[in-house]
């Protein structure tokens, strides 16, 4: 009886205690507070609030401390009498069954812009917050998640007097700023974790007119689900009992299990354990574990094979055997002109076209050239490109910022392949004699592919995914560019560092940091999802579409892989269902599986290649590494027309020969015409110092003390002026 009692009365003071335990003094903040809007008379200022269902708000506005407009939640519209005085607001929040609320919120200063009688501010969609590298993700969560980057998609413009002079961000977590956050893209954190995420910026013209706006993410960040590689244990040989371990992992969520043999799904293997075969024998074996649980990021990652003596090591190199077994010279002669620059060498010349023509009889079968114009040139070209640019304007819509642009801003690393009057143009700037890459090596039959591809759907860019577009053709230049003579893939994998490390620099990381590598070792299906869901160009598509080519290849053949692809594109610019449809059917008549597990049986071995490439990637006798030479000068990439600040290209060069840690010093020479000439002595003398002030700050940052000059001289070689040559030394 005493024990029932005790029971008794702990229920009664839990009842009694848990409402007062749940009340709330006053509203709870899930939001920022703050008024944005266009601050300029016609311009119209609201304020943000928590909107959670039951909230209602009375909003008291105010310039320059007097009252303008209360008693209200309407916007405040500008006039000219608010000019040059602050505006500010009161905001004061109800709920029922809870204390109001009261939030000053400090506005701008009203500027009176200039008149608007011939544009109009274009703000595109309004200011929004987009997930950044990645599309929301496809789980049962429904969102992005921890580590993945946002950023405002758009940015205000005016056609009176352009973009704005200086914008500054922040970042809020539900109602409260995140110090520190100062940039147009956050990157989320595990704090972040089960709440709303805002960002806001304000834009600020020369003639004092301003702009704020705030936008929230579209849902709330999800959990992380405790995980950790998963390992195997038990008897490695026939018929012995394998069992995958998950030691660390949520007890909460739902565990699922897909055992691999050589990287490919083994059917009915979906348990946590599974007995070895005889097919298993000198086969990689693998395990996929993958949590799911409501309210948390769907998760799955992959384990290294087992670990038995007998296990066969990847060789990624049978994909590029099979592509080059496959191709045949001809004696065929393709309608194809060339047009070459005055410093194009012979042998540089005949390189390239050998490249083409190799390119044109392996995809002979499929693909046959007409009035294919080719032009050669080199980083000392500009002015050439130009006049011939001039001479046929109907280029000019496929060479975005002008050819200068690309020459000088890129240090000669591109190519373009666009249709104009309806044929097929490719320029491309050749490196000659030492300064040989790469890229020389496979961009002429990487460009050649997309016409393989533009010949079955003119359309292709607009309605196709990029992993396929670019990473099929980045496959075969590498393929058939490089392979022949890169048998253990050392360059080839090389080059997709390369590619894979363009990702790190695009979403604000170091170049050479492989976050995209670590990202993709993990072996999370999921993301390997969104690479293959995306749109539009990105830097991802050259590196998983190689891989993806690998792998279809190596299981399936080149013939079954190239059936596929024709079809697939044929399909493309129907309506959207019927291009689904069309298209899955188009895949598994070619593979024997759907589309949709594409990305389910990938997983494995991209993780496993990204572990190849990364091992890759300090090639010392690689001729696109540059360390530097003790006391040579080199020339950094090249400056665009009045320009002085540095570009990621130039910052690149910087940081790779920066690598050699015995380097301590730097002289940066700018070379010019006539120095006398102020307004130019001024931009070219900028660029030196601006160069030296930037590997001065890399290595203040380090910790190492160096030092740098900058310095000026004149030279008559046209090709060296504004140009910056850099010297290192101890």
């Amino acid at each position: 009886m005493k024990l029932l009692a005790s029971l008794a009365l702990a229920a009664i003071l839990f009842c009694f205690a848990s409402p007062a335990k749940a009340a709330q003094s006053e509203i709870a903040l899930s939001s920022p507070v703050l008024i944005v809007g266009k601050y300029a008379p016609g311009g119209t200022i609201r304020a943000i609030y928590p909107s959670d269902p039951g909230i209602t708000a009375t909003i008291d506005w105010s310039a320059a401390g007097e009252s303008v407009q209360s008693g209200n939640s309407d916007p405040l519209t500008i006039t000219e009498a608010l000019v040059g005085k602050a505006i500010s607001a009161e905001i004061t929040l109800h709920q029922q069954g809870l204390a109001d609320k009261v939030v000053a919120a400090s506005g701008e200063v009203v500027s009176s812009a200039l008149p608007d009688t011939t544009g109009s501010m274009g703000w595109g969609d309004e200011s929004v917050i987009t997930p950044g590298c990645f599309s929301p993700r496809p789980s049962n969560s429904g969102g992005p998640k921890v580590g993945w980057p946002v950023w405002f998609s758009c940015q205000p413009y005016n056609t009176n007097f352009g973009a704005p002079t200086s914008q500054t961000f922040a970042w809020y977590r539900n109602g409260q700023l995140i110090e520190g956050e100062t940039s147009s893209q956050y990157r989320l954190k595990t704090e972040d974790s089960g709440h709303n995420l805002w960002g806001s910026y304000k834009a600020v013209w020369g003639n004092g007119y301003t702009f704020t706006e705030s936008k929230m993410l579209p849902v709330a960040i999800p959990y992380e689900i405790s995980v950790n590689k998963p390992t195997i244990r038990g008897q490695f040989r026939f018929k012995g009992k394998l069992f995958a371990m998950t030691p660390g992992w949520d007890s909460a969520a739902n565990l699922t299990f897909q055992w691999f043999r050589n990287y490919s799904p083994i059917a009915g293997a979906t348990s946590r354990s599974y007995r070895l075969q005889r097919i298993d024998l000198d086969k990689n074996i693998q395990v996929m574990v993958s949590a799911e649980r409501s309210g948390f990021s769907s998760v799955s990652r992959v384990s290294d094979p087992a670990a038995d003596a007998d296990v066969a090591v990847l060789d990624a190199s049978a994909a590029y055997k099979k592509v080059f077994s496959s191709y045949q010279p001809t004696t065929n002669v393709y309608d194809i002109s060339y047009i070459t620059s005055p410093t194009m060498t012979q042998d540089a010349l005949a390189h390239e076209q050998s490249l083409v023509k190799r390119a044109a009889d392996f995809w002979s079968p499929q693909f046959t050239p007409e009035g294919v114009t080719i032009v050669y040139l080199t980083k000392d070209d500009t002015l050439w490109a130009e006049s011939l640019i001039q001479q046929h304007p109907g280029w000019a819509s496929g060479i975005p910022g002008g050819i200068r642009s690309w020459i000088e801003g890129r240090n000669c690393g591109f190519a373009l392949a666009f249709m104009a009057e309806q044929k097929q143009v490719f320029i491309q700037c050749v490196h000659l004699g030492s300064d040989h890459s790469l890229n020389d090596d496979q961009v002429s039959i990487h460009e050649y592919s997309h016409w393989f591809q533009y010949q079955q759907n003119p359309a292709l860019y607009s309605s196709t995914s990029p992993w396929l577009v670019e990473g099929q053709a980045n496959f075969y230049g590498l393929a058939l560019g490089v392979g022949p003579a890169d048998p253990d893939l050392r360059f080839i994998n090389y080059s997709l560092a390369g590619h894979a490390t363009q990702w790190d620099l695009y979403n604000g990381y170091g170049w050479g940091t492989f976050k995209f590598l670590d990202l993709l070792e993990a072996g999370d299906t999921y993301d390997t999802q969104i690479f293959l869901s995306r749109s539009g160009l990105v830097w991802d598509s050259y590196y998983l579409g190689s891989l993806a080519s690998e792998w279809l290849i190596s299981n399936y053949g080149h013939a079954k892989y190239v059936a596929w692809t024709q079809n697939l594109l044929r399909n493309k610019g129907q309506t959207r269902d019927t291009e689904i449809t069309a298209n899955a059917i188009a895949f598994r008549d070619a593979f024997g599986f759907d589309f949709s597990e594409l990305a389910f049986r990938l997983t494995p071995y991209i993780a496993a290649r990204s572990a190849q490439v990364r091992s890759v990637w300090n090639i010392q006798n690689d001729k696109q590494v540059r360390t530097p030479v003790l006391g040579s000068t080199q020339k950094l990439p090249a400056f665009a027309a009045a320009v002085t600040t540095l570009n990621d290209v130039q910052r690149d060069w910087i940081l790779e020969r920066l690598k050699d840690q015995t380097v301590s010093t730097a002289t940066c020479n700018v070379r010019g015409r006539d120095l006398g000439k102020a307004n130019e002595s001024i931009i070219f003398k900028a660029r030196a110092e601006r160069t030296c002030d930037f590997i001065r700050s890399l290595r203040n940052a380090q910790g190492i003390p160096y030092k740098t000059s900058a310095t000026v001289a004149t030279t008559r070689n046209s090709s060296e002026w504004g140009n910056v040559f850099v010297t290192f030394g101890r």
